[in-house]
């Protein structure tokens, strides 16, 4: 197994000697919403100046921000720091913003998670990643016919026990809607100075790399347009019905 990291601007970083302890890839906060993580063009140039593989990652939960701005945001950044050797990922683990501020229903966080993604895919034209895990997932109603269970899953579960290498001794539990994953987010403890960093463990780098050679084709065909039937800011949004290619079931889109 491959051994990496994910880094947002609170984190301590030695870059050196995490390739000196075996990472070889790493994904870097960029945005939560419409707000640019302060240090993740830092990361981008310490983790490249090592050698050691980058992609970048959107938190969501910022339900206030559009998420088509919030979707050029990221992707921006993304291109202008050249964060693009590993597949854009979306981390969607909550239904509240960091701070836990705002909260809203889990199938409007879902809503605009997946507006998010799609929103992100179009302008970078590639497809990304689903960081969740079954402790979240699993709450949502209907999570499995959601499009993120086309994507790949990065798969956040920490239940499992170490090996003396201070890697995980089995895989993760799946999230309904998926059959495997190709990361596995299994701890962000201290040992063998990786500080508290969140740790992953990755079989195939291939698998999630950004293929910059291979065609774009959307996966989502629009059909209608709809009115949302959840309106928690007392407004309503015109979004999409569309059938995905992949699932073949209707799906909220921006």
């Amino acid at each position: 197994m491959i051994l990496g990291v994910d880094v947002y601007a609170g984190d301590r970083v030695d870059y050196r000697a995490l390739r000196k302890l075996g990472v070889r890839f790493a994904y870097i906060k960029v945005s939560e919403g419409a707000d640019v993580d302060k240090r993740c063009v830092e990361h981008a140039k310490g983790f490249r100046g090592e050698g050691i593989e980058i992609g970048a990652y959107a938190y969501e939960y910022s339900p206030r921000v559009d998420q088509s701005e919030a979707a050029k945001v990221f992707a921006d950044v993304v291109v202008e720091a050249d964060i693009r050797d590993l597949r854009p990922s979306v981390d969607f683990e909550s239904a509240c913003s960091a701070s836990r501020a705002i909260c809203v229903p889990l199938e409007l966080a879902l809503v605009h998670a997946e507006q998010l993604a799609l929103g992100i895919e179009e302008l970078l034209e590639v497809k990304s990643i689903t960081y969740t895990g079954v402790g979240f997932w699993n709450t949502i109603p209907n999570a499995e016919k959601s499009i993120f269970c086309a994507r790949d899953l990065w798969d956040a579960d920490y239940r499992g026990q170490l090996d003396a290498q201070h890697l995980p001794l089995r895989a993760p539990s799946i999230p309904r809607g998926w059959q495997g994953y190709v990361i596995h987010q299994f701890t962000n403890g201290p040992p063998h100075g990786l500080e508290k960093l969140d740790r992953n463990v990755c079989a195939d780098l291939d698998a999630i790399r950004w293929r910059r050679t291979q065609a774009w084709v959307p996966p989502i065909k629009a059909q209608e347009i709809l009115m949302s039937p959840i309106d928690p800011w007392a407004r309503r949004e015109a979004i999409v019905v569309a059938k995905c290619s992949h699932c073949h079931h209707n799906h909220w889109l921006p």
